[in-house]
């Protein structure tokens, strides 16, 4: 969000959303007071109701009783000031609505025109293992059946990136590692096009110790303090021990 807030905020919100979403953060304040507020009152009315209900001897029935809340599926609301900025923020917070959130974002992303745009999906080969490892009562589920893994299940069964999944301006990046010793058949198979595919091989001693010295500039390399210098004894452990992978190295180095 930081790192992208200037050009999010000149990114106008395109799709059709439910009028509480993706609000600016003043006006969701405000549509989250209103809406406690109308809880309060319509809790209130029904105390009411059953308890004239009950005075004249009859049965109450919640069930019968229609919401005097408003329709939250209603899309009557005017977004033309509303940005992809506001979008992530709502997202963050309110948590329980992250998910769509993501995805309607994801959607979003597709469409931009203003500035290029790279989806990145790192380890793909997982989002089509046979099962994930999510379980829902007791079942592990394909990941196609959770809408957050299907939505970055970018690659089809020729190599080539879902018609939904390819973005106006920009690219799809999707990273297979080796990593795995299980690595579906479909990344075994699949004819993807050699002008498609980059093979990213693992970090030079010089790259490596690009990669450590800039952790130790931030104090997030935990062997060494502030001011120390990273060796060459430090490079060739940490290169050897994650066998050169920009991410194992950076774990690694914070951990260790």
């Amino acid at each position: 969000m930081k790192a992208h807030q200037t050009q999010l905020a000149q990114l106008p919100q395109t799709g059709l959303y439910a009028k509480n979403r993706y609000l600016p953060p003043e006006q969701d304040a405000i549509a989250i007071a209103d809406y406690e507020a109308r809880i309060q009152a319509e809790l209130e009315r029904r105390r009411r109701l059953k308890a004239e209900s009950e005075s004249q001897g009859k049965r109450w029935d919640a069930s019968a009783l229609p919401s005097s809340l408003p329709e939250e599926s209603s899309t009557d609301i005017n977004r033309e000031t509303f940005t992809l900025a506001d979008m992530v923020q709502w997202g963050i917070t309110h948590p329980s609505e992250a998910t769509d959130t993501l995805l309607d974002f994801k959607k979003e992303l597709s469409l931009v025109t203003k500035f290029p745009v790279m989806m990145a999906v790192d380890a793909i080969d997982a989002l089509y293992e046979p099962v994930s490892k999510y379980p829902w009562h007791g079942e592990f589920l394909h990941p196609s059946k959770l809408s957050l893994l299907d939505a970055f299940r970018v690659i089809d069964e020729t190599g080539h990136i879902r018609p939904e999944h390819k973005v106006k301006k920009g690219i799809v990046l999707a990273a297979v590692t080796n990593h795995y010793t299980n690595i579906p058949s479909l990344f075994e198979s699949i004819p993807v096009p050699k002008s498609q595919q980059i093979a990213v091989t693992p970090l030079t001693r010089t790259q490596t110790h690009g990669l450590l010295a800039y952790l130790q500039s931030t104090e997030a390399f935990m062997m060494l303090s502030s001011g120390q210098e990273v060796d060459s004894m430090a490079v060739e452990y940490y290169r050897t021990l994650c066998s050169g992978r920009p991410g194992e190295v950076v774990q690694a180095a914070m951990l260790h």
